[in-house]
């Protein structure tokens, strides 16, 4: 008898490793529902899968499954015809060269064919999502280069595109923010883009992701701000001269 936890947990972690892993597809798990498995059905997969990777028993009997299981052998039997049934499992000869005589194997080769029409379908599923974010990405990027080029009143230089991908693609502001940024910097005639993306930063250093949280940070300014003045901390003025000062000041009393 084993008189140490220590000792037990030792002689356990050994028996169990001993004992074999069995390796599940995970995406059996996910579409076993659809291939119309029940969960008792899928239990007798599962074992008939561990017999052949741990015993190298391709053939157990049904008395043999049932000592493993809740159900009896004739209900296990019964199952199995259905899932020979439903193209889940088959039963197929080979030779045995040990014993030298052809013998009976359970095949699953037709479960894992099903399971790779769904991997398929997944797949192209996310190949259809990837395709369809790109082009969405390229639409929302090319409405919000004409709308800069429109206030702007000229073309934008590569390095003004580059910078609108970033905030879109990198710092993923979303495009109401983009724009309201933007509608900012017009009514205050700063059309700078260096005005644009500290309004920007603002905003993200105080976790600010919609205009109506813009707004109510506004709000919120004003009530601690009521003489309206701004504290250095909220947009960078350095290197202005006192007329685009005069812009920024009343940023966040709009």
């Amino acid at each position: 008898m084993l008189d140490k936890p220590s000792k037990f947990t030792a002689h356990f972690a050994a028996d169990l490793y001993m004992e074999g892993n069995v390796s599940i597809p995970v995406m059996l798990l996910k579409h076993y529902k659809q291939l119309n498995i029940g969960e008792t059905e899928l239990v007798l997969l599962l074992h008939l899968i561990s017999k052949s990777q741990l015993d190298n028993n391709y053939f157990p009997s049904c008395e043999d499954l049932a000592n493993f299981m809740t159900i009896d052998s004739l209900t296990i039997k019964s199952m199995i015809a259905g899932l020979i049934e439903k193209g889940i499992l088959m039963v197929e000869r080979r030779f045995d060269v040990v014993s030298g005589d052809w013998v009976n194997y359970y095949s699953t080769q037709s479960l894992f064919e099903k399971l790779a029409d769904f991997w398929i379908l997944e797949k192209t599923d996310e190949k259809k999502n990837a395709q369809y974010k790109s082009s969405l990405e390229k639409e929302t990027l090319a409405q919000i280069y004409k709308t800069f080029e429109r206030e702007f009143g000229r073309l934008l230089s590569p390095m003004e595109i580059s910078q609108i991908a970033e905030w879109y693609k990198g710092n993923k502001y979303s495009p109401e923010l983009i724009y309201e940024a933007l509608k900012r910097a017009v009514l205050r005639n700063v059309l700078n883009f260096k005005y644009i993306d500290s309004i920007l930063k603002d905003w993200d250093k105080n976790n600010i992701r919609s205009v109506k949280q813009v707004e109510a940070h506004d709000k919120m300014f004003q009530k601690s701000n009521p003489s309206g003045k701004t504290t250095k901390s909220k947009i960078p003025v350095k290197n202005l001269n006192d007329k685009e000062k005069d812009k920024y000041k009343n940023l966040y009393l709009s």
